[in-house]
């Protein structure tokens, strides 16, 4: 059974969580004033954080929780990564979170990553041709070592194989971008990047869109850091001008701002989240106001807290604690 339709019983079988039609998808992101990317590691780490409090947060964030201000996207990787051990199903506390985000109000959208191009498509005037071509500089003139370039060129079952040695001689074949981007997801191996990076290749395909405009904010919510370097990088080099309409959250930064915002107000609450997501200790880049510089130090979690309840200006690094 190929993950494509590992995907297609898991969606078969969890019910109303999402809007799956791909156009009113599309249409919900460029309508949406907070686009919120969720990754797996965001979504499981943040089960550790009282319901609640974050969905507050959430709409203290966007200014609301209808789908004008704020929607929340997952892709079909990212919901393949969520799935049960032993079952094509969705492991219960996913789901369950998830379930919970839906009955306070918020709406979710599964996004079908080979079909974003074609879904934006419709909005421009751009051949089949020239989407190909845009598809394909994209990937292989990236900086940002993304990981699937290596298997673009070298694997020889990748459809279309060779056409970057031929000066990016790409074909009009309307299926070309989707047909490539399927074999990425089946390609899929245990702990890769492949969800993020296909997170970012359809980013790519809405910025194509949308640059220049300030209407939408695109906010990255992961707890993986390698991710969020390769993810700047990635927009930095192909679409520089949207890096001020993009934004990175992760679990750590969202009790900190619920703290702020005063969300929440216990230190033993804010400890039990931060142990469980964070273990033990934390690596901090703190500001020290009576020598006016930032040093970054590794220190155990409840200092941490204790700074940030007393609003010291700390940003977090990574953590030495569990995964």
């Amino acid at each position: 059974m190929t993950i494509k339709d590992c995907i297609s019983q898991m969606i078969s079988s969890s019910g109303n969580i999402f809007e799956t039609d791909q156009e009113r998808v599309i249409a919900s992101i460029l309508q949406s004033e907070n686009v919120m990317f969720l990754d797996t590691c965001f979504i499981t780490k943040s089960s550790h954080i009282e319901k609640e409090g974050l969905f507050e947060a959430f709409e203290k964030i966007a200014g609301g929780k209808e789908k004008q201000k704020i929607v929340f996207v997952v892709t079909e990787l990212v919901l393949y990564e969520l799935k049960d051990s032993v079952s094509n199903v969705l492991q219960v506390k996913n789901q369950e979170f998830l379930k919970k985000m839906i009955e306070h109000g918020f709406c979710l959208l599964l996004l079908m990553e080979e079909t974003v191009f074609e879904n934006i498509k419709t909005f421009m005037r751009y051949s089949s041709e020239k989407w190909n071509r845009i598809f394909s500089t994209l990937i292989h003139d990236n900086i940002a070592n993304l990981s699937f370039n290596g298997l673009i060129r070298n694997d020889r079952r990748m459809p279309y194989y060779g056409f970057s040695e031929c000066g990016y001689n790409v074909p009009a074949d309307r299926d070309y971008i989707k047909d490539i981007i399927v074999y990425l997801k089946n390609a899929k191996k245990s702990k890769d990047s492949m969800a993020e990076e296909l997170i970012c290749i359809s980013l790519f395909s809405i910025f194509e869109l949308t640059h220049g405009s300030t209407r939408n904010t695109y906010i990255f919510c992961t707890h993986d850091f390698g991710a969020v370097a390769r993810m700047n990088k990635a927009i930095q080099t192909s679409y520089p001008d949207e890096l001020k309409q993009f934004k990175n959250i992760n679990a750590f930064t969202m009790i900190q701002y619920m703290i702020k915002e005063e969300i929440i107000t216990s230190k033993t609450q804010a400890l039990n989240s931060m142990k469980k997501i964070m273990g033990e200790r934390v690596k901090l880049i703190i500001r020290e106001e009576a020598l006016f510089s930032s040093i970054e130090k590794t220190i155990e979690i409840e200092e941490a807290v204790d700074r940030i309840f007393n609003k010291e200006s700390v940003v977090l690094v990574g953590n030495k604690g569990i995964d």
